[in-house]
C-alpha cells in the first residue's frame, strides 16, 4: 500500500468510504465531471472548492494538501473518528435522528482528557441538535464543545463553535447574546496565523446583522462594509441579499436615500435570483419605503409598482406579517399623496393581518391621523383610544425606545385635538420611559 496519496486519490477514497456518489459529493457546487476530472488528478481544485468538499468528506483541508498521508491513516481511525463520518453522512441526508445518534455514541466513547475528539462530537452534536429543531439542547452542548476546543488549543474549533452559538441566538432572538459570541469569534479568528476567510466572511455578515438589529448602526456598517470586500475578494455571496438590505436599512435611517435605494435593489436583484421569494417580499416592502421618504416626482408611483410586486409575491409565499406590512405601506404611500380614503382602507387591511401591539399602535394613529386629514375628529378620536389600548399589551421591559415614541407621539396627537390633559399624560409617560433607559 502506497504511503502518500494524491489530493484526486484522497478524495475518491474518502468519498467510497462514506458511499457517495459523485453527483451526491457534487451537490449543487460542482458538476459530476469536475468531481471525477478531480479523482483522477486531471483537475485541481481552488482553495475555495477544496473548503467545500473538504468540509463534504469531513477532513480539515490540510489534509488534502499533505502528501505524506495515506490509506494507512484513514483505516487506522479509531471508532470515534468512524462515527463522525458517519453522522456527517447522515446529515447530509437530513437524517438528524441517526445523525445525533452517531454523535452521541461517539461522545461516549471519547476518554475524558482526549480533548480535541470530545470537541469535535460536541460541536457536531451541536450542529445536528440545532438542525433537528432542539436549539436550547444544541446550545447547551456547543458551550461544551468550546470549553473542549479551548483545553485542546483548537482556535479554529473554537472560532466556528462560537460562529454557531451566534447564529444560533440570533434566530431565537437572543442578539445581545448573539453578538457576544460573534464578538469573540472575530477576535479569536483575527489572532490565528492561518484563517479560513469563508468562515471570517460569515462572522463579518452575522455580526453586522446582529449589530444592526441591536440598533448599533455605526458599528454595524462597519463590519458589513468589512464583509461586503471580502465577499468581492473571494466571490463568495454569502447572505448578501440580507448583507444589503441592512446597509440600505441604515442608510435610510441616516438620511443617504440614494446610497439605501442602490444597497436595497441589489439585495432585490440578489434575492430575485437564488430566494427565497418570502425574502423579496421584504425588500420590495423596503424598497417602497425609500421611494416615499425620497419624495421625487414619480416616486409614489414607483412605490405602488413595488408593493404590487410584494403583493402578488405575498399570495403564494407570504405570511400575514408581510401582508400586515405590504397594506401599512399601501396606506403611508396613499396619505402622503393625499388620498386619504383609500388609505384608511389599506390601513385597516393591515390590522386584519398585524397582531403585534406596537404595530397595531402604530396603525391606529395612522388612521386617526387619515380621519383627521378628512376632518371626522370623532373617528381620529376612537383611534387614539385604540391605540393607548394596544400600547397597554405590550409587556412590561420590552421595546421601551419604540413605546416611549409612540407615548410621544400619542400625546401630540391629542395635543393637536386640544385634549390637553390626555396629551400631558402620555407626554409624560413618554419622558419618563426616555429617562429609564438612558
Amino acid at each position: 500500500m502506497k504511503t502518500g496519496m494524491t489530493l484526486g486519490e484522497k478524495v475518491r477514497y474518502l468519498r467510497k468510504r462514506l458511499n457517495l456518489t459523485q453527483q451526491e459529493l457534487a451537490g449543487d457546487d460542482f458538476t459530476k465531471s469536475f468531481i471525477s476530472q478531480i479523482e483522477k488528478n486531471e483537475a485541481n481544485p481552488s482553495l475555495k472548492s477544496l473548503y467545500i468538499i473538504a468540509e463534504r468528506l469531513n477532513k480539515p483541508v490540510s489534509f488534502f494538501l499533505d502528501e505524506t498521508m495515506g490509506v494507512e491513516d484513514l483505516e487506522s481511525s479509531p471508532k470515534i473518528d468512524q462515527l463522525n463520518l458517519m453522522g456527517q453522512s447522515f446529515v447530509r441526508e437530513r437524517n438528524w435522528t441517526q445523525a445525533i445518534n452517531c454523535f452521541e455514541e461517539a461522545l461516549s466513547l471519547c476518554s475524558a482528557t482526549d480533548f480535541q475528539r470530545r470537541a469535535t462530537c460536541l460541536y457536531n452534536l451541536g450542529g445536528a441538535l440545532w438542525q433537528s429543531g432542539s436549539a436550547a439542547a444544541a446550545i447547551g452542548r456547543l458551550e461544551e464543545a468550546a470549553g473542549e476546543f479551548q483545553m485542546a488549543g483548537d482556535g479554529t474549533g473554537l472560532v466556528n463553535t462560537y460562529n454557531l452559538l451566534g447564529v444560533i441566538h440570533a434566530q431565537r432572538g437572543q442578539l445581545g447574546r448573539s453578538v457576544e459570541y460573534l464578538e469573540q469569534a472575530l477576535e479569536l479568528i483575527d489572532k490565528l496565523e492561518a484563517t479560513d476567510v469563508y468562515l471570517r466572511l460569515r462572522i463579518l455578515t452575522n455580526l453586522g446583522l446582529g449589530l444592526c438589529s441591536l440598533g448599533r448602526y455605526e458599528e454595524s456598517m462597519e463590519q458589513l462594509h468589512r464583509a461586503l470586500e471580502l465577499s468581492d475578494e473571494n466571490t463568495d455571496y454569502y447572505k448578501f441579499g440580507d448583507l444589503q438590505m441592512a446597509l440600505g436599512y441604515i442608510h435610510k435611517l441616516r438620511g443617504e436615500l440614494e446610497e439605501a435605494l442602490k444597497a436595497t435593489i441589489k439585495a432585490a436583484n440578489f434575492f430575485r435570483a437564488v430566494g427565497p421569494p418570502a425574502r423579496l417580499i421584504d425588500v420590495y416592502v423596503n424598497l417602497a419605503v425609500i421611494y416615499r421618504a425620497r419624495s421625487q416626482p414619480g416616486d409614489v408611483e414607483k412605490g405602488l409598482d413595488c408593493l404590487q410586486e410584494a403583493e402578488a409575491l405575498a399570495e403564494e409565499h407570504g405570511s400575514d406579517k408581510n401582508r400586515a406590512n405590504i397594506h401599512e405601506e399601501y396606506g403611508r404611500l396613499l396619505a402622503a399623496a393625499g388620498d386619504h380614503r383609500r388609505a384608511i382602507t389599506a390601513y385597516e387591511e393591515a390590522l386584519v393581518h398585524q397582531g403585534e401591539p406596537a404595530r397595531r399602535a402604530k396603525l391606529h394613529l395612522a388612521l386617526a391621523a387619515a380621519h383627521q386629514g378628512l376632518g371626522d375628529r370623532e373617528k381620529a378620536t376612537w383611534h387614539l383610544g385604540e391605540a393607548s389600548s394596544a400600547l397597554e399589551e405590550i409587556p412590561p421591559g420590552k421595546g421601551e425606545k419604540d413605546l416611549a415614541e409612540l407615548y410621544s407621539d400619542l400625546g401630540l396627537f391629542y395635543q393637536e385635538l386640544g385634549d390637553v390633559e390626555k396629551a400631558n399624560q402620555y407626554l409624560a409617560r413618554s419622558v419618563e420611559l426616555y429617562r429609564s433607559f438612558r
